[in-house]
């Protein structure tokens, strides 16, 4: 069972999207976001009734706190 993030707002179609059943699938990725390249930011495969889903939310301590607390590994693309 995953344990929710305690403050997700900027982070609300993950923390939406895991309320309604869809499961992570590891690892996390972490890459420069494509947009702004001044940002970093974490994406999240998810997975529901046979169907993936990509969420990304901005890499932040309190985020790579919750995936370590989950067991999960942060994948780094460049």
């Amino acid at each position: 069972m995953v344990t929710m993030l305690a403050d997700l707002d900027n982070d609300m179609a993950l923390h939406t999207a895991l309320a309604q059943g869809w499961v992570v699938e590891p690892p996390v990725y972490a890459m420069t976001d494509a947009l702004r390249r001044d940002r970093r930011v974490l994406q999240f495969i998810l997975w529901r009734d046979g169907r993936p889903r990509v969420v990304t939310v901005d890499d932040t301590p309190e985020v790579r706190g919750w995936i370590d607390a989950q067991g999960w590994t942060v994948a780094v693309l460049r």
